[in-house]
Order: C-alpha cells, then structure tokens, then sequence
C-alpha cells in the first residue's frame, strides 16, 4: 500500500501486508492495526503511533528514529535487529516479542509493559523505564549510563556484571534482580541494605 495521506485514523493496513516505499516521515497514526505486515527494513521518522496494534508484525531490520508510541500493542512481534532512536513508547506492551538484537536508545518506555528484553555487552544510553513493568529481561556485561527505572516493577531482571551506578532506581526494588557482579554506587548499596531491613547510619 502506498501512504499518500499525512494521516490516518482507525485504519486497518492488515489486509495489505506491507507499505510501499522505504522511508516515511511525519506520517501520524491513531487507532490503526498493522498485525502481522511485514515492515522489514522500512526507516520511520519523527511518525506519531497512538493505540496501534503491531501484533505479530515483522520488524527485522526497521529503523525507528523520533517517533512516537502511545499505548501501543507489539504482542508477539519480530523486533530482530530493529532500531528504536530516541522514541517515546509510553504506555505500550511488548510481551512474547523476539527482541533479539533489538536496539533502544535515549527512549521513553515509561509505564510500559516488557517481556524478554535482551542487552548483553552493550553501552546503553538515556532509556527510562519508569514505572515500567519488566519480566525476564537482561541487562548483562553492559553499562547503563543515564538509564532511569524509577519505581519500576522487577520480575526475573538481571544486571549481572553490569555498570549501574549512573542509573536511577528510586521507588524500586532490586532485591529481586541477579546483581551478581554488578558495579553499583555507594548510594545505591545503601538502598539495597536498607530494603533488606538493615539500617545505615554513619560511624564516627
């Protein structure tokens, strides 16, 4: 199908199966279900995605750079090798998605929802998880410079052998998280101390 209008409200592109063209730019879309197109090696610019369904869409090797995400569905999709630069995904699932290779950077996954995100030997820049919910992720021999989980909900996450002392986890609970080997700054000891009952105070 070929994306002639700027705009496109409770549009069902399913049907079509993928979008001519290899690159799109300020394309807005509110309410519109793309499940199971194939959108390898499409590039995406500064495009808005509100409420839109990526159910079991293919993503392997899409590049999505500026663009906005507002609870959105990526349920079961392909995100191999996909590239997400500095986008805002607020709000939206990805859950029983093949993330493998995938690359966030400088984005936005407040109140998400995230299952099975992968980042081994990776420097990692500017995301924020706040209040995200994360199952089964990794974050391993990686280091998280800037990187916010303020109050996010932890199950079965690993930052083992991981940098995290640039990384903001106020509100949440890292008792639950594999920090074997994990780097950690003195603060955030003390937090971790603490959430296990132990009080801190300083010896003089």
């Amino acid at each position: 199908m070929i994306l002639t209008e700027e705009s496109y409200v409770n549009k069902d592109f399913s049907d079509y199966g993928y979008f001519d063209g290899d690159e799109f730019v300020k394309k807005s879309f509110k309410g519109c279900s793309m499940r199971a197109m194939d959108l390898e090696d499409k590039s995406f610019r500064k495009c808005i995605f509100d409420d839109c369904d990526f159910s079991m869409t293919h993503f392997t090797g899409t590049g999505f750079y500026g663009c906005t995400f507002l609870n959105c569905t990526f349920s079961n999709a392909n995100i191999l090798a996909a590239t997400f630069d500095s986008c805002r995904l607020t709000g939206s699932s990805f859950v029983g998605c093949d993330m493998g290779g995938a690359g966030f950077e400088n984005c936005d996954l407040s109140y998400a929802v995230v299952v099975g995100m992968r980042f081994k030997k990776k420097d990692v820049f500017g995301m924020n998880f706040t209040e995200a919910r994360l199952s089964d992720c990794v974050f391993a021999e990686s280091h998280l410079h800037s990187c916010r989980f303020t109050r996010a909900v932890f199950n079965n996450v690993s930052f083992e052998k991981t940098d995290i002392r640039e990384v903001d986890f106020n509100g949440s609970n890292l008792t639950v998280c594999n920090l074997r080997g994990a780097k950690i700054s003195l603060s955030q000891a003390v937090m971790i101390a603490e959430s296990f009952g132990a009080q801190c105070e300083e010896f003089l």
